[in-house]
């Protein structure tokens, strides 16, 4: 299976010529950040995509957002975003997947990691380099991801955010169903610090989301 989703071409043009240009994101910037975080997993145990594969190919995939869930979750392969995370434990949906960039309760993602053996979803992007320093290695199960040319063990599915690469990574991995809940496009989160750029990405994880059909919000 090939390192980018599929039809990512053109997503990958939009988010280089669109979204970095709206978010004043350096592209020279995201190469030195990818290729830090290499240089840090090159001699770390990551896991190998095959494992995601087995998780989600032909199975119903419930995307976990952090807004509000309305209705009872299905029965499925939980794939939680991170600012989801506290939210998912307390409705008692264990994630078998988590899709982060290391902003949320990283000590949580790695005890879910270490003793759930739940599978992490990291992402390197400019903006996150320390933490992804910082917190990498302690993270068991983890893939890594970037939001650029794909290398080495660092893959990319498809999408930006965390919520629609998310969305993306069961598309990239064959699911039968996706299930998209907790998703608002519309309101920002109370604890995030910058509300009109929170709202910018909104706006752009909506845009990428709807390039996928089939896609069930509840």
């Amino acid at each position: 299976m090939s390192h980018e989703c599929n039809n990512s071409f053109d997503l990958q043009q939009f988010i280089l010529k669109h979204v970095f240009k709206e978010l004043n994101i350096s592209y020279r910037r995201e190469i030195v950040a990818r290729n830090i975080a290499l240089s840090y997993i090159k001699n770390i145990k990551t896991l190998e995509t095959s494992f995601l594969e087995k998780y989600i190919k032909n199975k119903r995939i419930n995307i976990i957002g952090p807004s509000e869930i309305k209705r009872s979750v299905k029965s499925g392969t939980n794939v939680v975003v991170d600012k989801a995370l506290s939210n998912a434990l307390e409705l008692k949906i264990k994630p078998d997947i988590i899709v982060t960039d290391l902003d949320g309760d990283v000590d949580k993602i790695i005890n879910l990691s270490k003793f759930l053996n739940v599978i992490v979803v990291a992402h390197i992007h400019s903006d996150n380099i320390y933490r992804f320093i910082n917190n990498i290695k302690r993270i068991k199960n983890v893939i890594v991801t970037t939001q650029i040319e794909p290398i080495d063990k660092i893959y990319n599915f498809g999408g930006f955010t965390d919520g629609d690469r998310a969305v993306y990574l069961a598309k990239h991995f064959g699911a039968r169903e996706i299930n998209i809940y907790g998703f608002d496009f519309n309101h920002v989160i109370s604890y995030t610090n910058n509300v009109d750029v929170k709202r910018k990405k909104l706006r752009i994880a909506k845009k990428i989301i709807e390039r996928i059909e089939e896609i069930n919000f509840y």
